[in-house]
């Protein structure tokens, strides 16, 4: 929009228009009201020393995991406390009851045949709770299992998704009287800033140095920094060039340009690839060893996303091992989901090669994985990793006078399968003519 001359970018907070729908009756059969659900992947509480899990359709179950001194993560011990038959189909409360500290009605369902119980010496088995929480997003689910009786289980997954359902009348019709379930729609603007350009965008070009000290290489690379936003994000280019001009290879990528924390120089913290899915992340590594910092895709339209990585277990100097992470979707900085954790999951950093700087990563979010390359920066301050792609490069760039000096290491599909070797070689890159 524009006021007064000005241009703003404004987005509206879509999740309250999600809420008023799912207070609608519909004729949809409970199997298609649940189906995002089923769809989801597993939902997981913590409960101490276990982690309870319930996968919709295959089971329930209990575990404790543990990483060893390498960082990976393995399931120690595991319960399991009912799994799926289908013919213990999902039904309808036969009348309310006290659920969650609420009398209400809900959909139930048996998971039976777990593991067998050291008590009973029968196997173990868990009642399934669908309650109505129309104040819930769609796309969002709580889970909380109890032990009601020895090895007899009961799991309340609240939800807005059987809300549409004749059953949960009720509850439609509480929450149509309570405001707080009809949240105003937040329409948030800012206004559009027009970055200042970067050292790393002027020049135009850049001409790695040793193209041009040897007169019989057939061919020469060339790199361009574009588009940096106020956020720090950056688009950029790496072609081959034959002698002649003409291109022979085009890899797109992204790049963050980031402020040393002692206040020193801007570095770029850059990274290659070619897939749909490619992706950047550069994270500030913390003297407690948690890593955070922005992340965005290929797809993504210069949009960033934020995220931190706790250590789960680490060696000791190293960062190597298992980190919870937690993150924002990639959004524009004035959308309210901005400030929204939207996911979480488990990143995994193993050292490359015979030891150094550089990182195998993988992160798991969900049934989804993303395996990657990463390396840290000269002062140790920043890692900066690429993600989602067969074949990818990973660099820190700074500025050295005139010139562009740089550490950079790529790895391609053979590599991380064989084991890569996590070579880091030096460029020094300068104004192409």
């Amino acid at each position: 929009m524009t006021l007064r001359g000005k241009r703003y970018g404004c987005a509206s907070d879509t999740a309250a228009g999600e809420e008023r729908r799912d207070l609608t009756e519909s004729n949809a059969t409970i199997t298609e009201l649940m189906a995002p659900l089923n769809q989801s992947g597993c939902l997981q509480h913590d409960a101490g020393w276990w982690k309870m899990e319930f996968c919709a359709d295959k089971h329930v179950r209990q575990f404790h995991a543990a990483a060893d001194e390498k960082g990976n993560v393995r399931i120690e011990q595991v319960h399991y406390l009912g799994r799926f038959r289908t013919q213990d189909a999902l039904q309808p409360s036969p009348k309310p009851k006290l659920v969650a500290a609420k009398t209400r009605s809900y959909l139930w369902q048996k998971y039976t045949n777990g593991s067998v119980c050291d008590l009973t010496n029968e196997p173990r088995e868990t009642t399934i709770l669908y309650v109505c929480e129309p104040g819930l997003p769609r796309h969002k689910w709580t889970l909380k299992v109890e032990e009601k009786v020895s090895c007899k289980y009961e799991a309340v997954v609240s939800t807005s998704l059987p809300c549409p359902h004749p059953l949960f009348a009720q509850e439609r019709n509480q929450a149509a009287s309570d405001p707080k379930h009809f949240p105003p729609i937040q329409i948030s603007c800012s206004l559009f800033v027009s970055a200042p350009v970067s050292r790393f965008e002027s020049p135009a070009k850049w001409q790695l140095q040793s193209d041009l000290q040897d007169a019989d290489i057939p061919t020469v690379s060339q790199m361009k920094v574009v588009d940096c936003r106020p956020s720090g994000a950056c688009a950029l280019t790496l072609s081959q060039l034959t002698n002649q001009g003409r291109l022979k290879s085009l890899r797109t990528g992204l790049g963050f340009v980031w402020r040393r924390p002692d206040e020193g120089p801007e570095v770029l913290l850059a990274g290659f690839g070619s897939g749909p899915e490619f992706g950047l992340g550069a994270f500030r590594v913390w003297p407690n060893g948690t890593l955070e910092g922005e992340y965005s895709f290929e797809q993504a339209g210069g949009r960033v996303g934020r995220e931190v990585a706790t250590p789960v277990h680490t060696i000791q100097d190293e960062l190597t091992g298992v980190y919870h992470i937690k993150g924002t979707q990639p959004v524009d900085e004035a959308h309210p989901r901005s400030q929204v954790w939207g996911y979480d999951g488990l990143l995994r950093l193993k050292q490359a090669g015979a030891g150094g700087s550089s990182y195998e990563c993988t992160w798991v979010v969900g049934k989804t994985s993303y395996s990657g390359i990463g390396i840290l920066t000269s002062d140790g301050a920043y890692l900066v990793a690429a993600f989602g792609d067969k074949s990818m490069d990973v660099a820190e760039y700074r500025m050295s006078g005139q010139e562009l000096v740089g550490s950079f290491a790529t790895a391609n599909e053979t590599d991380r399968q064989s084991g890569w070797a996590g070579n880091v070689s030096e460029q020094v890159w300068i104004a192409a003519p």
